[in-house]
């Protein structure tokens, strides 16, 4: 061990005392060397930091921005599959005025919706199948 000689303000060795008399610590040098273990720790010293983790546990997560190629017509298409895997194009259209219902907004123009339902096809987020000779749509991207 290395031996360290610090200048420590008054009010904070009367803090070290009081809990050296509380019975938290053995004496003053025992008090310094946990606080210095435990700063160790608290900036990553056995490897984790446990600052960061706190930081980051408790720090608002944020939303994961909308790849660039999508325009918000195609994320709010994207958006009304919610949990389906496939819908017929009336079935978008009808989610999406359900939507518009909801939030107590106007509708997008049904052919916004199906031009965006095109561009996802030609970008790959979205297949678009024939059963039965009726044109369904399969999502193959989901972006939240």
């Amino acid at each position: 061990m290395v031996e360290i000689k610090i200048d420590v303000p008054d009010e904070v060795l009367e803090f070290i005392k009081k809990k050296v008399e509380e019975g938290y610590f053995n004496n003053v040098e025992d008090f310094i060397l946990h606080a210095i273990h435990l700063l160790s720790e608290l900036y990553g010293m056995g490897g984790v930091s446990i600052l960061e983790r706190i930081v980051t546990m408790w720090m608002p997560k944020t939303k994961p921005e909308k790849p660039s190629e999508l325009s918000e017509d195609e994320m709010y298409v994207l958006s009304l599959f919610r949990e389906s895997t496939f819908l017929y194009p009336e079935e978008i259209w009808a989610r999406a005025l359900e939507d518009a219902m909801i939030k107590g907004t106007k509708p997008k123009e049904k052919d916004k919706i199906f031009k965006a339902v095109e561009e996802l096809v030609k970008k790959g987020y979205l297949q678009e199948l024939k059963k039965d000779g009726e044109k369904i749509i399969k999502i193959l991207k989901k972006v939240n």
